[in-house]
């Protein structure tokens, strides 16, 4: 509370010493730095939705039409002065009801959700593999035209077909 006195909207509770599985420390850092990196923001791995927050914070997020709602980055797009302190992390010794699967769509919806940087790599990925088709077309054409191709129209066919399908991921990207 001496933190919300100093003017913070939002002061997160950081979890001190994790008494998670090393695999679990391991799999949030990971989500964490994929999330950082795709959404060109700093995630904290150790921050979590604890927190005290002021009512216009709140408010604020509930307004937000958001159809996945991550609150961490909900609370960061409000805008506010936030601060975040060191508190003792507790295991309620229960397990999570969380599956692998669930925990992958939830990661995939926060990504989709919260950046463009996906649809930037697929349009990426799209560029370089109809690049490299069109550096392979001109590979066989010379290798061809030396009369080095014995099946004639396979080459051109995985070629093309290459080329094509770099074309088309690019416009859907």
């Amino acid at each position: 509370m001496a933190k919300v006195q100093e003017g913070y909207e939002a002061v997160l509770a950081r979890r001190g010493r994790r008494t998670d599985s090393a695999f679990t420390v391991w799999r949030a850092r990971a989500f964490y730095a994929v999330l950082a990196y795709l959404t060109g923001q700093a995630q904290d791995p150790e921050v979590g939705n604890f927190g005290v927050y002021h009512r216009r914070l709140i408010d604020i997020v509930l307004q937000l039409r958001e159809s996945t709602r991550y609150f961490p980055t909900m609370v960061r797009w409000a805008g506010f002065r936030q601060t975040s302190l060191p508190v003792a992390h507790g295991h309620s010794g229960r397990a999570t009801s969380y599956s692998l699967s669930r925990r992958l769509q939830l990661a995939l919806d926060i990504i989709l959700t919260y950046s463009d940087k996906p649809l930037r790599l697929t349009v990426y990925f799209g560029l370089v593999l109809a690049f490299i088709a069109f550096g392979l077309g001109l590979v066989m054409l010379i290798r061809a035209l030396r009369g080095q191709i014995v099946v004639l129209g396979y080459a051109s066919l995985i070629v093309s077909l290459c080329f094509f399908c770099g074309v088309i991921i690019t416009v859907l990207g």
